[in-house]
């Protein structure tokens, strides 16, 4: 084992982000912690602290804590209680830099354009409670550790194995179920989890708090027609006026079977424009470049690495 190799920790390995840090680091001394039979330490956050003891002695060079949910039942023990576990852990290693990836949930926002990371965070919703205690667990460690400190909110990871909205709202696309709003121009923020991955090693060293989007305000309209090209699926979305959206939503609400398509929390969603700056990131690492990720998605984008046909 060469010692001169900076030695990582992987929180979430077997995530989605996970992936993709896996590979960014895969040339580094790496330690995944997570779930997956792929993991070095086998742990689940939620339920266990895990036992460092002669594991770290010689001390990381970074922590990535990746793990995490966006299911509100185990927001509260996932990403807070877990964060609290994994620190408590990690309290006698010392540790150079931290980076938690955190969400835009933080900000509690259905709707806005171009929030910034100076937005009063709190939210009702578990899962933005539950990162906002966790980032203040994170900070109040790292500041009496004297490690340097990087807090990341992606907003909404597109990538392999993905989940939550983009996953259902892919789904319904090539199955045909999905539906455009006629004159509709809600626009929202997006970021490849490739990306994100890639920016980690560059921030880490610098330290802060961060949205993280490709700078795009994507319209629904050309997301869903990008998921409609994904692998050649020529699938094109249909459009409803706003009246007959409005009727689906009501009926989704009565029939809870319908409601898995659209109802009004749906039409909500998908009427209503939510954007994050990421005009921090950008002043932080100038050079750095991210990927269109409607194009990704739409597999036009001829740079990406995409790693299946």
């Amino acid at each position: 084992m060469n010692s001169d190799k900076k030695h990582v920790l992987i929180t979430g390995a077997s995530g989605l982000l996970g992936h993709y840090l896996t590979q960014q680091f895969s040339d580094c001394r790496l330690t995944r912690l997570g779930r997956g039979e792929e993991c070095e330490i086998k742990c689940d956050l939620e339920k266990e602290t895990p036992d460092f003891t002669d594991v770290f002695s010689s001390g990381l060079d970074l922590v990535v804590h990746a793990a995490g949910t966006e299911e509100e039942s185990h927001a509260l023990s996932l990403n807070l209680e877990g964060t609290k576990r994994l620190l408590e852990a990690l309290s006698k290693v010392k540790v150079k830099q931290f980076v938690y990836i955190s969400s835009t949930a933080v900000y509690g926002k259905t709707e806005g354009t171009d929030i910034t990371e100076d937005y009063h965070l709190w939210t009702g919703n578990k899962v933005g409670q539950s990162k906002v205690l966790a980032e203040e667990e994170v900070q109040k460690k790292c500041g009496e550790s004297g490690t340097i400190c990087t807090i990341l909110r992606p907003a909404t990871m597109f990538g392999k194995e993905m989940k939550g909205w983009g996953q259902r709202m892919a789904g319904q696309v090539l199955t045909g179920s999905y539906f455009n709003i006629r004159d509709n121009d809600a626009k929202v923020s997006l970021v490849t989890a490739y990306d994100v991955a890639r920016l980690v090693p560059l921030i880490a060293p610098i330290g802060g708090i961060y949205n993280v989007s490709d700078g795009i305000s994507h319209s629904l309209q050309d997301l869903a027609m990008a998921m409609g090209n994904n692998r050649g699926r020529a699938k094109k979305p249909f459009f409803l006026p706003m009246k007959w959206a409005k009727l689906a939503a009501y009926i989704g609400d009565a029939i809870p079977f319908l409601g898995l398509i659209v109802n009004s929390e749906e039409l909500q969603r998908r009427t209503t424009s939510l954007t994050f700056s990421s005009q921090r990131l950008r002043d932080a690492l100038p050079e750095f470049r991210f990927h269109d990720t409607a194009a990704v998605v739409g597999r036009t984008d001829t740079d990406f690495p995409y790693e299946d046909e």
